[in-house]
């Protein structure tokens, strides 16, 4: 609801990053992917690369496919030093 909105609930970015975060925190995986993505897209606060890349490795880990594609991308799309820190990254 915070994420979308609703008629009579606007959008509140900052709110879903907060609870997201807290879910993600208890081990959720669809949660701790759209936190990612908030991260990426720098809703609810300032953008993270760094951060992203690091908990979409913490689902990859889990064998999420949906992790392992977004930080497949991310790492096409990084600078080479962001790249060559997370090459060691076993899956």
């Amino acid at each position: 609801m915070y994420y979308f909105g609703c008629t009579y609930a606007p959008s509140d970015y900052k709110k879903a990053r907060e609870l997201l975060k807290r879910v993600s925190e208890q081990g959720h995986v669809q949660a701790t992917n759209d936190l990612a993505d908030m991260f990426i897209n720098g809703e609810g606060g300032q953008t993270d690369i760094d951060r992203a890349m690091k908990l979409y490795e913490e689902n990859a880990k889990k064998k999420n496919h949906v992790a392992m594609n977004a930080l497949v991308g991310l790492l096409f799309n990084a600078s080479e030093e962001q790249s060559n820190s997370y090459k060691k990254t076993e899956v």
